[in-house]
């Protein structure tokens, strides 16, 4: 009976609701916001003596303590008057806070077990081929605006033997400089995605790592800026991870894949009490 109560979401949210409801200190009074009686807890003015203290390396004097006094009883007396107005209703900041604080009430209510050693070489064991370090190549490329201006330099290229140009990119007619650098050491094929596009990677052969491309000029290539005569060399192909390697990233992604788990069940039965109707 017992361990089924504990897999329930909300047997922790009562619990962290009544720990809240107990524990919660308001800055002056835990009373009815309709009342009228503002109480000043003396353990409210004991802690602001201690606040100034630390800060100031004395204690505040019956001016200073009184200033702060009426700072805080002031807020409360707003507070209070713009409930009683009920001034947060339509108000979508006051909204999304309290969405928000809710949101994290059901994430400290919910129940997140614990993620076992056999739970997480499991894991590995089943994702295995996501652990593969990734394949890296350097790349040299020259980029052209114009995509005659790029077919031009790579016949060139061709008639040269693929002769090697760097160092010289900007010397190259019609070529334009590239923001992040003309040569790139072991850049893998998502990074090159990110940095030239999609199509720039497919059409370059990182995906089936085309041997007989390497070491040899290709173009041109579309990317999001322009045209480029590409050289790859020094593949370094994928390369297993070790179980020790990512076990600790694993247990992280596991344990907030059950918290996430846990804080939409949280969600759902609190909806248990509630219906939803469309209006017109």
């Amino acid at each position: 009976m017992l361990k089924r109560l504990l897999k329930e979401p909300m047997v922790y949210f009562g619990i962290i609701g009544a720990l809240v409801y107990y524990f919660y200190v308001p800055d002056i009074t835990d009373k009815d916001l309709t009342d009228s009686v503002v109480q000043l807890p003396s353990r409210f003015v004991d802690a602001q003596k201690d606040k100034f203290s630390k800060q100031y390396q004395r204690q505040p004097s019956e001016v200073e303590l009184q200033n702060i006094i009426d700072q805080e009883v002031n807020a409360e007396i707003l507070f209070r008057e713009a409930w009683r107005l009920q001034l947060y209703v339509g108000d979508a900041v006051v909204k999304k806070r309290m969405i928000q604080k809710m949101q994290f009430l059901l994430e400290e209510g919910s129940a997140t077990k614990d993620v076992s050693d056999e739970d997480v070489e499991a894991y590995f064991l089943t994702h295995q081929e996501t652990f593969l370090s990734r394949p890296k190549v350097d790349l040299y490329h020259v980029l052209f605006s114009q995509l005659l201006d790029a077919e031009r330099h790579f016949e060139q290229l061709m008639k040269a033997d693929g002769r090697s140009i760097e160092g010289v990119a900007g010397s190259v007619k019609g070529s334009v400089a590239f923001p992040l650098g003309n040569v790139f050491t072991q850049i893998s094929e998502e990074e090159m995605a990110q940095f030239f596009g999609e199509n720039f990677s497919e059409n370059l052969g990182m995906a089936t790592f085309d041997l007989t491309k390497l070491d040899q000029w290709q173009g041109p290539v579309k990317s999001r800026y322009g045209f480029h005569v590409v050289k790859l060399s020094n593949l370094s192909k994928a390369k297993e991870v070790s179980f020790s390697d990512v076990r600790d990233s694993i247990r992280k992604k596991l344990i907030e894949t059950n918290r996430s788990a846990s804080r939409r069940d949280a969600v759902e039965a609190v909806k248990q009490r509630y219906q939803v109707k469309i209006t017109d």
